[in-house]
């Protein structure tokens, strides 16, 4: 985000990115709210004793919980 603003008074973003998560070993995975559309508020990734837990905050839509071995992030320019 800039701190330019556009005529509607919203501040200019000007490099957008897709964020890719791949979870691999999954061993548990709770998940509620799951809708079409969802906003994520909070995403955190905690290192367990044998395992890592990646835990799923939003403002409107899913929430939960995925356990698993390892994983990796990628991030895609658009």
């Amino acid at each position: 985000m800039t701190s330019d603003v556009d005529a509607n008074g919203y501040f200019r973003n000007e490099k957008y990115a897709d964020v890719e998560f791949v979870l691999e070993g999954v061993s548990a995975l709770s998940i509620n709210d799951l809708t079409d559309v969802g906003v994520l508020f909070e995403l955190d990734i905690e290192e367990e004793v044998t395992h890592l837990k990646l835990t799923l905050v939003s403002s409107y839509g899913v929430n939960g919980t995925i356990s698993f071995a390892k994983g990796s992030v990628s991030l895609k320019p658009r």
